[in-house]
């Protein structure tokens, strides 16, 4: 009997063994998205080896809605938006054997959709530079020259980003873009929202930008820092999606270390890498 559903990322199915994998997934139902799903499909190796630890045959896992479906549903309904679980997209599908072959090349169709995702993940790498440079006004201490203060300055910044109610003002002080609908007030949003939850994790993204690169994050940076930030993007819908759904497998330090300041009594799956 399947029990719980469980959004797992791309870590915890590389740490998992073939045999491991399915095990767990006849155990719990996986929530698949779409940044899962983007890093498999544009990773010819991490693709093959992934897709073989998923079981065979038809629906082998759900695939919810993307992060932006719960931050436009709360923006639209002004309600709390539904849990992954609650909004995973109701089809009949297995994935193509295909897909285990090194050199699979991706229909035109899913060609271009990949394109399309990675020039919107460029987008908000650069949108994620421009606020980390800005976290040390909120955290003036991240700043300092003394190496030995900024570790015990990163560790209070991220506790008060997890103390419950914390961003309300900060919440209550941003505007939409021109021509887009409000956000939901303030007196309405409690620390379950989405809008409320995304909020804490692109500070915590920005407090670890800023305390990994400094001013220097809106400089040009090398190949292998862009690649890291484009993890972290990609990290960052991983752990939205898990909290939003209160159960998350990852060996990702950082993003278990996260989930736990969110959500303390979430349930968390994996290992500390």
């Amino acid at each position: 009997m399947q029990s719980s559903m469980v959004v797992v990322d791309k870590s915890f199915l590389q740490g998992e063994s073939v045999l491991a994998m399915r095990k767990f997934a006849t155990q719990n139902r996986v929530l698949m998205t779409e940044a899962l799903l983007y890093e498999l499909l544009s990773n010819p190796v991490d693709r093959r080896s992934c897709f073989l630890k998923l079981p065979p045959g038809e629906n082998p896992v759900e695939i919810v809605m993307p992060c932006g479906y719960y931050l436009s549903k709360e923006i639209n309904t002004r309600k709390l938006a539904p849990r992954p679980s609650k909004g995973i997209h109701r089809l009949r599908f297995q994935f193509n054997d295909a897909l285990l072959q090194d050199d699979y090349v991706l229909p035109p169709e899913a060609a271009r959709t990949l394109e399309e995702q990675r020039q919107e993940l460029s987008r908000d790498i650069a949108s994620l530079r421009e606020r980390a440079c800005c976290m040390n006004t909120f955290f003036p201490d991240l700043a300092s020259l003394n190496s030995a203060k900024r570790q015990p300055a990163r560790a209070a910044a991220e506790k008060a980003v997890g103390e419950p109610g914390s961003l309300r003002d900060f919440y209550a002080s941003l505007r939409a873009p021109k021509g887009a609908r409000r956000s939901p007030p303030v007196r309405i949003i409690t620390d379950d929202w989405a809008l409320y939850r995304w909020l804490q994790i692109d500070m915590l993204f920005g407090i670890d930008l800023y305390f990994r690169f400094g001013p220097a994050i809106i400089e040009p940076l090398s190949p292998a820092a862009e690649e890291e930030l484009e993890h972290d993007v990609l990290d960052a819908q991983y752990l939205l999606v898990g909290v939003l759904e209160g159960r998350f497998a990852t060996n990702e330090k950082k993003l278990r270390r996260w989930f736990r300041t969110i959500l303390p009594h979430g349930t968390l799956i994996g290992k500390d890498a």
